[in-house]
């Protein structure tokens, strides 16, 4: 490119003149012309910009102020010309209410008039008696009569007068006004004084003195005037008291928020601080891993030759050069020397590159103090040793201590660390079982050879074992050494949970048998009760026998006076002696009523106690049927099934219930029907004897029949089979042959049978395609193909009840 042409030339990226070439970064040739915008990009320039860049965001914020200044002007217009609409309804109200006001008192000025003329008019009679009594005191002087005034009249006239003034503030248009006025302060952020405005109550038109704060009372009691707190009365509040508690709630609220925004803003700070700590640690390491490369990476014919390799031909060299090449030549192994030498070369790059996998494992430790960091911020945890600036001026002279405290805060960071690593350990530990479980070890690696391949490992490089054999047995064997050391950590662990868990026991024990003592305690309240009542009673009986006394002495007294009185008496007497029999019989009954009530008592509470374990045990159980799934399903399957019936039913699955397991209940027809009989929305799962799982589902009721079929008119029946990852769909003509229900058979599905169970679970087949469609899989063995044979023994049959939201 000649000069001319590169001045004439452009940034592809950015369309600006070039005025720099990058001779050491750039890859390609358009990469190494830059333009003004690529020299700032590349300075990493955030406060950098071009001229034309500058100029062209100057125009864009001059045309977003004269936007924004036309937008607040035309609201202020809006604003002005609806307070002046607000203004003429209101002052069109304001008249109406004031005409009416003013023909109200006209009517009554003229029935004033009215009564003036008429008394004017009338004569009054002198009636000397009436005169006399009523309005002459003495010494000649009288008390004039008081005229009698329409007081009810009068007050109603006020009372109205008061309503029609007080119901102007209340108005519609008024409020509007105040909205509007309102609005415009907003617009232009006017403070204006406050100052305390008269409410007036709406229903009585007078002034509000008084509001009600208290919890749970209506919104209409909530304000009050005079004659409010005398139709409602209750605990009201004046309205300073209410500003004032208003005030308090307004400076509490802000403190509460400026606490929080500021404990969230250090949160925010320490992530900060731990983010560019890591930033600074990856920049500072990196640039030195990438000088030390850029130093090391380049070396030259001289530093790594024996010998001088000089250009020139033999013929060309002096006497001194030419005994260095002889001595080269006269080698037994030419190349000896060299090979020495690069092996010495590649001995000083393994210390190099040993020393650039500890600079970079420091790094990634570094990476996960600082993750650990971020999780503890996140989960608020105060115990955190954070040192802020302050802090830090202050132990700057104490070296101990601000090593202390750092070394605090790593421990924190590596106690998260080891707490995921033990998370990691038990699920590898879970893989290994797994591994074990399905027998793959067996194919991967014979443990009983392992400690004799890693010795034969240790004593020879030359090993028979294949590279990904001596892999799997180093890292299984550092698998185990990690093992032993992570299963001494989980022990501590467990004691300590063991030991947490039999704390919690004991508390419950304490709260059970305090409760306990509570309902005994209450027991003996009753009886004391009950005694109380024995001796209230005994204290009335005695009182009832002095009085019987008393009429006794009386009787004795009276009887020689009549005959018929003594009978009487004595008539009277045996009723007090048959009602005294009565009233402690009565209390005993009442005794021995409570004796069995407190027995009674205890008696359920035992039954209740030995009730409630029998619940827990239950519902044990019945929670580990909920999180029970198929054992034989492996979990992909298990999902692609589950979603299949969602999609399906149309519906959510809230929850899956084992209810038969063919192992534990027995592979027969009785256990069978035993457990589904009249239960729906079943998905079962089938193990042969050639190791083939296959399965089906179907929302219909399992009934026990003699060899009936049950109707599916939601199609969402379906067989499965793990082994070809396929599933089977009922065919819309086939849907009344959807389930087989036969006491004397298994669990049947479709006509012919798609799938056939017999009674003793031996000699199950398949003619898969006779109801439940298989052909979109192509051409296959109808009778073999779910099972792998014609005839197979179940050796396992799971049935899940699918419980839906």
């Amino acid at each position: 490119m000649d000069e001319k042409e590169f001045q004439n030339r452009t940034c592809q990226q950015h369309q600006h003149e070039i005025i720099a070439v990058d001779l050491k970064l750039a890859k390609t040739q358009n990469e190494k012309y830059l333009c003004g915008k690529c020299l700032i990009l590349r300075i990493d320039g955030q406060q950098i910009l071009l001229l034309s860049e500058l100029i062209e965001m100057i125009k864009q914020m001059k045309n977003d102020q004269k936007k924004q200044f036309m937008e607040n002007n035309q609201t202020q217009l809006n604003y002005m010309k609806q307070l002046q609409q607000s203004l003429k309804e209101c002052n069109q109200h304001v008249k109406e209410k004031i005409e009416k006001t003013q023909n109200n008192i006209e009517i009554q000025i003229q029935d004033s008039n009215k009564d003036i003329k008429t008394k004017e008019d009338s004569q009054d009679e002198v009636d000397l008696d009436k005169d006399m009594s009523y309005y002459y005191n003495s010494d000649k002087e009288y008390e004039l009569p008081q005229r009698e005034q329409n007081i009810n009249a009068i007050s109603q006239l006020i009372e109205n007068v008061q309503n029609q003034i007080g119901s102007i503030s209340n108005t519609f248009q008024y409020q509007k006004i105040l909205e509007s006025l309102q609005n415009i302060k907003t617009q232009f952020q006017i403070d204006m004084p406050s100052e305390k405005d008269i409410k007036i109550c709406e229903q009585h038109g007078l002034e509000i003195i008084m509001v009600n704060i208290e919890s749970g009372q209506q919104e209409h009691k909530r304000i009050a005037c005079s004659r409010c707190i005398q139709e409602f009365p209750q605990k009201y509040t004046t309205l300073e008291d209410a500003d004032e508690n208003w005030t308090k709630f307004k400076i509490n609220s802000k403190q509460m928020i400026s606490k929080y925004s500021k404990n969230r803003e250090s949160k925010f700070n320490q992530a900060v601080t731990f983010i560019t700590n890591l930033r600074d640690k990856y920049s500072e390491t990196l640039t030195a891993i990438i000088n030390d490369l850029q130093t090391n990476r380049v070396i030259t014919e001289k530093q790594l030759s024996p010998f001088p390799l000089y250009q020139k031909n033999i013929y060309q060299l002096d006497q001194n050069q030419l005994q260095e090449i002889l001595e080269a030549l006269s080698q037994k192994d030419l190349y000896q020397p060299l090979k020495l030498k690069l092996a010495q070369q590649d001995q000083l790059d393994s210390i190099f590159y040993h020393k650039l996998k500890e600079t970079i494992e420091n790094l990634v430790k570094h990476d996960l103090l600082t993750k650990e960091q971020i999780i503890m911020i996140e989960k608020n945890y105060e115990n955190l040793v954070i040192l802020n600036e302050d802090e830090k001026k202050q132990i700057i002279n104490c070296n101990e201590i601000k090593q202390f405290l750092e070394n605090i805060s790593l421990l924190q960071s590596y106690m998260a660390i080891i707490e995921d690593s033990i998370q990691l350990y038990n699920n590898l530990q879970n893989q290994v079982d797994t591994l074990k479980e399905k027998k793959e070890f067996s194919n991967l690696f014979n443990q009983k050879q392992t400690k004799k391949v890693l010795k034969k490992v240790e004593q020879t490089d030359q090993s028979k074992q294949s590279d990904s054999e001596s892999l799997f047995s180093r890292q299984y064997s550092q698998f185990n050494q990690i093992s032993k050391k992570y299963k001494e950590l989980l022990i501590v662990y467990k004691d300590e949970n063991l030991v947490s868990q039999l704390q919690g026991s004991l508390k419950q024990e304490i709260n059970a048998q305090s409760k306990l003592k509570e309902k005994i305690q209450q027991l003996e309240n009753q009886i004391q009760n009950l005694k109380l009542d024995f001796e209230k009673q005994k204290q009335q009986l005695e009182q009832a026998q002095e009085k019987l006394e008393q009429e006794t002495q009386k009787v004795e007294q009276q009887k020689k006076k009549s005959d018929e009185q003594d009978q009487k008496v004595i008539s009277q007497m045996e009723l007090l002696n048959k009602t005294i029999t009565d009233v402690n019989s009565q209390i005993k009954n009442s005794l021995q009523s409570k004796d069995q009530q407190i027995n009674s008592i205890q008696s359920q509470y035992q039954n209740s106690q030995n009730s409630l374990n029998k619940l827990q045990q239950t519902y044990n159980d019945l929670i580990k049927d909920i999180k029970a799934k198929p054992s034989a399903l492996q979990d992909a399957q298990y999902q692609k099934i589950l979603q299949t019936i969602e999609e399906k039913s149309k519906q959510v699955i809230k929850c899956t219930i084992l209810v038969y397991c063919g192992s534990k209940d027995g592979l027969n027809h009785t256990t069978f029907w035993n457990k589904v009989y009249g239960r729906k929305n079943l998905l079962m799962v089938f193990k042969s004897n050639t190791n083939y799982i296959c399965g089906a589902f179907s929302p219909c009721q399992w009934l026990q029949h003699l060899g009936n079929y049950v109707l599916d008119d939601t199609l969402q029946s379906f067989l499965f089979s793990q082994n070809h990852n396929q599933i089977y769909p009922l065919k819309a003509a086939n849907k009344a042959h959807a389930i087989y229900c036969n006491s004397g058979y298994g669990p049947s599905f479709g006509s012919g049978h798609d799938l056939y169970i017999p009674s003793n679970f031996n000699g199950a087949s398949s003619s898969l395609g006779s109801a439940y469609q298989c052909d979109q899989y192509g051409s296959i063995t109808n009778s073999t193909h779910l099972f792998g044979q014609s005839s197979v023994q179940i050796t396992e049959c799971e049935i899940f009840e699918i419980v839906f939201k």
